[in-house]
């Protein structure tokens, strides 16, 4: 697991089917493999080796996969992926403080590193450990990360168009204004499909905003000093800096969150939508004190 990467990653398998395969950026990934194993009783085992790249939806596909009578297993990986899976799930188990770390590294890795490469691999290691990862594993499922839970797991699904699996009908317009949308649960003691009415609080075209993140549409032109601020603002805000730039962030005490504008690559957010970045965030700091009180900026 680790955070989406920024470029595309070309993999070679390193199994006998020598079949090329590729990770990229983005919440999925493709699938790597799918191959049968012959167990030790005759029986045949079918395997999915999958490729996540964002650290929430494989746990959440860990988490789902009992309903499906499946085993889920998870490997950890660096936030860099710069080496062959097979090779990066080695590295995580490291330990940074051992006299031969750099050797084992250099190991995996094929060369001779730096010190600079060898100080970021030692701190991503000791950030998984702060995190309460249990790295000494050679996998994990998703127990793992809520030992104390009794999973009882519930799947929810809407339909913006009609189903062709279920059958479970789309949104439907009952009059303008006013929907009727059909959301299906499932668990392990049941399905069952649930209708809701509702009711657009806004005109039409402002409802479609509610959607889309606020400094996504500043950015792109939207007149934030003249639209009505709410306290929400706050909170949506501070979510999306963590989704647009986390590379840039420091969690400090208190839930303060300090922002490094020269942390920002610019293939995330491009040199003159950072500008506008700081002009959004300099202005709400300024003008709504108390409701961003969490903020720091830091612009050297």
């Amino acid at each position: 697991m680790g955070r989406s990467g920024g470029a595309h990653h070309r993999r070679r398998l390193a199994d006998a089917s020598h079949i090329a395969a590729f990770t990229e950026s983005g919440t999925y990934a493709p699938t790597y493999a799918i191959g049968t194993w012959q167990a030790e009783d005759g029986q045949t085992n079918l395997f999915f080796l999958d490729g996540y790249a964002a650290s929430a939806e494989a746990i959440q596909a860990a988490s789902l996969a009992p309903l499906l009578n499946l085993s889920a297993l998870l490997s950890i990986f660096t936030s860099t992926f710069d080496l062959p899976y097979n090779k990066e799930q080695h590295i995580m188990a490291l330990d940074p403080t051992s006299p031969d770390f750099r050797t084992q590294l250099e190991s995996y890795m094929g060369k001779t590193v730096d010190n600079t490469t060898l100080q970021h691999y030692r701190k991503m290691i000791r950030e998984g450990f702060e995190a309460g990862v249990p790295l000494h594993k050679q996998s994990l499922n998703a127990d793992d990360f809520f030992p104390e839970k009794s999973w009882e797991v519930l799947a929810i699904s809407g339909y913006m168009r009609p189903d062709p699996y279920s059958g479970a009908p789309g949104v439907e317009e009952i009059r303008p204004g006013l929907y009727r949308v059909t959301v299906r649960t499932g668990g392990s003691q049941g399905d069952k499909r649930i209708t809701f009415t509702m009711r657009l609080m806004e005109s039409f075209e402002q409802s479609r905003l509610v959607f889309n993140p606020l400094l996504n549409r500043f950015i792109a032109g939207e007149d934030f000093q003249h639209r009505p601020v709410k306290i929400s603002d706050s909170g949506r805000i501070r979510n999306e800096l963590q989704t647009l730039c986390s590379e840039a962030l420091d969690f400090l005490g208190d839930e303060r969150i300090r922002i490094h504008f020269d942390r920002i690559p610019a293939e995330v957010i491009p040199s003159d939508k950072q500008l506008k970045l700081l002009e959004i965030l300099r202005w709400y700091k300024a003008n709504h004190p108390l409701w961003f009180s969490w903020l720091e900026i830091s612009e050297a």
